[in-house]
């Protein structure tokens, strides 16, 4: 094994892995460091010793350099044929006490098989089997039973649900749990409340976060507008507290869902109630004329998200977006996602970010599959992500 050279801090890492088809072939991760000069060095070179691998290994590389720490997380995908997992664990071992040894601390896991053959620098939350489907279940065209819909979302690689309902949804509401705990899947968040999700918390152990609203068209005429809000919500705050859930306050228009009035009710409850338990859930598709104080309002309520569910974003001024072809979009396909996803990057936001389906026209796979593609072309294209 080479040994490191004593180039300069990372601007860009970059790295392709060398591939064979044969079941005998061993795989090669290089890496190559793009200095600020642009140009580039040679990094080491490992051999992951995995023989004709089908998982995709996440490795977050903490290097230590002159000019302190960079985090870089590297998801390996390698295509077709399924390892045995002796040959999994010992590369992941190999390769972790490799990059360890040269560059600092590493950490590793596998996630479920992609098709394609290569190495990508991405953000952990990024990351197909981390986000959260969203508007999944009432607005799907297909109409599809809990156990096809669980289904559909492994085969996607999601692994991670908020669960949205109406009231033909509420006796699937078991149904809907089980299918998930059998596909490997999480209900991250239920839609609000209701009475039947009481004792099926307690019977399968889940925890998912409750997303709220309360609709305040406008700034309400009393004297402490944050306190009347925090009044109105009182109900759900005692019950989500009770039961040790997380509760969502979700903007959905209006004064009730401007960043500023979600930040203070959550800074209230913190420094004059007590309550740590209520955050933020801020959906971009219902904040498409909030885009140009983005990163500040991002900024702001940070401390308090509990998830981040993107959209592709146009100018409000340029199309009606009460529309719901315009309102929903695929995430990469509005003129604007460069501006969040580079708001997002900036920010050092680590939470859970969601992508949704909403539409009714669409199957939900379909629209699924937009946003993931969508999101990793945004992702790819983005300027040099490291800062």
């Amino acid at each position: 094994m080479s040994e490191s050279p004593n180039g300069s801090h990372a601007d860009d890492l970059e790295s392709d892995i060398g591939e064979q088809t044969t079941s005998s072939s061993r795989y090669i991760l290089k890496f190559s460091n793009r200095s600020s000069r642009g140009q580039d060095e040679t990094l080491p070179v490992y051999d992951l010793g995995l023989k004709s691998p089908s998982k995709r290994f996440s490795i977050l590389i903490i290097m230590g350099r002159s000019r302190g720490c960079q985090m870089v997380r590297l998801n390996v995908s390698t295509i077709g044929l399924r390892p045995s997992s002796t040959d999994t664990f010992a590369g992941l071992i190999w390769l972790m006490c490799a990059v360890g040894l040269s560059h600092g601390n590493v950490m590793a896991q596998s996630h479920p098989s992609t098709e394609s053959s290569r190495v990508d620098v991405e953000v952990a939350n990024f990351s197909t089997e981390n986000l959260i489907a969203w508007c999944i279940v009432p607005f799907d065209s297909e109409q599809r039973s809990p156990s096809a819909r669980a289904e559909m979302l492994s085969r996607l690689g999601l692994r991670r649900v908020a669960y949205d309902w109406r009231s033909e949804h509420v006796a699937e509401f078991e149904e809907e749990i089980q299918a998930y705990r059998a596909n490997g899947l999480e209900m991250f968040a239920f839609w609000d409340w209701h009475d039947a999700l009481r004792p099926l918390i307690h019977r399968h152990s889940i925890r998912p976060q409750i997303w709220t609203w309360h609709r305040q068209a406008a700034k309400p005429d009393v004297d402490d507008p944050i306190e009347h809000a925090i009044e109105r919500l009182s109900d759900r705050i005692e019950l989500t507290g009770q039961l040790g859930l997380k509760l969502g306050l979700y903007n959905h228009g209006g004064w009730s869902g401007l960043p500023t009035t979600l930040v203070s009710i959550c800074t209230r409850l913190r420094e004059k109630h007590g309550v740590d338990h209520v955050g933020i859930v801020y959906n971009l598709h219902h904040a498409h004329e909030k885009m140009d104080t983005f990163p500040q309002d991002l900024q702001a309520m940070k401390p308090y998200l509990l998830c981040l569910n993107v959209n592709g974003m146009i100018d409000p001024d340029s199309a009606d977006i009460t529309k719901q072809t315009n309102k929903i979009r695929a995430v990469g396909s509005g003129p604007n996602d460069a501006q969040w996803l580079r708001a997002i990057l900036d920010s050092g936001y680590e939470g859970p970010i969601g992508i949704l389906d909403h539409r009714n026209d669409l199957d939900t796979e379909v629209a699924l599959r937009r946003n993931l593609s969508g999101l990793e072309r945004l992702l790819r294209e983005s300027p040099d992500r490291s800062g």
